[in-house]
């Protein structure tokens, strides 16, 4: 199947499923929180219980394993897709890696093509750059195909997600949660993370947000980086700098 066919098929799901979970969310708004305090301390209890931790104590996600990849953008990796339609755009300007969702109401993103892989970490520096701010940016991991893989988010208007499809099916692992971790507006952000075995983990300018055990995706898949205007007939556009994929 065609590469581009291929993500504008998941680009068309990813928005679906992101657009119908931020609704829910906000119905009623919710109240913005500290990651120190609920509902993050109810999700570490929960995660603990089930094998997972959380709290924002463990620190920076830990640099070790092999280097799979180091790019700073000047020129970009091969690897990456990049490529430009009405609807959206992936390219390298400047030494950042921009992905722009032009408001058709599908997400963009760009596979790392040639590297499958069960565990991963995966550390970016996040910029929004102009459009709507309650949208999603950050890193998808064990992408299996269009309809499988694990999606790690982050909105320029201070949330964070973890999400599972499987088979097409979206379940919100985490979130959407306000943090005041994250930076808002256009302040970069350091976001890392990690799929280990079962654990599922999230840190955003250097404190861990949420750990989560979940098993349905334990096969090894694709790394990606994607954004999100959540509201169809929106736009945005993020940069993404410095990203660095590492495996066992």
């Amino acid at each position: 199947m065609n590469t581009i066919r291929q993500m504008r098929g998941l680009s068309l799901i990813i928005a679906a499923l992101l657009c119908a979970i931020w609704m829910q969310a906000c119905t009623p708004a919710p109240t913005t929180v500290s990651p120190m305090t609920p509902p993050s301390i109810q999700e570490a209890e929960e995660a603990e219980g089930e094998g997972g931790v959380n709290g924002g104590n463990e620190g920076e996600a830990s640099a070790g394993g092999n280097l799979v990849l180091s790019d700073s953008f000047a020129p970009p990796h091969t690897g990456w897709v990049r490529f430009e339609t009405a609807d959206s755009a992936v390219y390298a300007q400047a030494g950042e890696m921009f992905l722009e969702d032009r408001g058709a109401g599908s997400s963009v993103y760009t596979p790392l093509v040639g590297e499958s892989h069960q565990d991963v970490t995966v550390a970016a520096r996040l910029r929004y750059v102009q459009g709507a701010v309650d949208n999603w940016m950050g890193v998808i991991c064990r992408q299996q195909d269009e309809e499988n893989y694990y999606l790690f988010g982050i909105s320029a208007d201070g949330y964070y997600v973890i999400l599972r499809t499987v088979k097409g099916v979206a379940t919100p692992l985490v979130g959407p949660h306000a943090s005041d971790v994250i930076n808002v507006g256009k302040a970069e952000n350091d976001m890392r993370v990690r799929c280990r075995d079962n654990k599922l983990s999230l840190w955003v300018n250097g404190t861990l947000l949420v750990s989560r055990v979940d098993e349905e995706l334990m096969g090894s898949g694709a790394v990606a980086l994607f954004t999100d205007a959540i509201e169809p007939g929106r736009t945005t556009t993020v940069a993404f700098d410095d990203v660095t994929i590492t495996a066992p």
